[in-house]
């Protein structure tokens, strides 16, 4: 992924050590190693998937 306007921060989230150290094995077997890029990749199927799920969560177009 790149690094474009990545200024803004989430909340840090707790997790169990058995689920920190799933995550870090699926980022070692991965091209990509990078644990952010991880996250942010699931954080963001995530709200695309509960965007397409409820209208109301839908980004409104642009308007001409």
């Amino acid at each position: 992924m790149q690094d474009q306007n990545l200024t803004e921060r989430l909340p840090v989230v707790r997790v169990t050590p058995a689920f920190k150290e799933r995550l870090e094995r699926v980022t070692t077997a991965s091209i990509n190693r990078r644990l952010s890029d991880h996250i942010r990749y699931a954080l963001e199927q995530y709200v695309a998937q509960a965007e397409e799920s409820d209208p109301r969560l839908q980004q409104p177009t642009p308007q001409a």
